[in-house]
């Protein structure tokens, strides 16, 4: 991708009229480049207040999965991805998004 984040810099600045730091080009970075799984993990253990670990298929709380499911009960779990707020699920679709790429 950073071919990509190139060319799409060079563009801005050829046509940009104002100072190059309005561009802020390590943000514009940041926001197209997927997170890794370093930054998930912390990101889910910051917000589930205990760790989280990637073990090369899913993201695991307490030994057990993270599940992608609606209906913790019929299922038997105690945690489902549903309960994490919008950023972290985009975050963790964002990660598995790169990672199928």
């Amino acid at each position: 991708m950073s071919k990509e984040l190139e060319a799409l810099r060079k563009k801005i600045l050829k046509n940009c009229r104002c100072d190059i730091k309005c561009l802020e080009y390590d943000n514009l970075l940041k926001a197209l480049t997927p997170p890794t799984q370093e930054e998930v993990c912390e990101a889910l253990s910051k917000y589930l207040c205990n760790k989280v670990i990637y073990d090369g298929n899913i993201f695991r709380y307490k030994n057990e999965k993270i599940y992608a499911i609606m209906d913790k009960e019929q299922y038997g779990v105690d945690y489902c991805i549903n309960d994490l707020p919008m950023n972290l699920i985009t975050m963790i679709g964002r990660f598995f998004e790169s990672k199928n790429s």
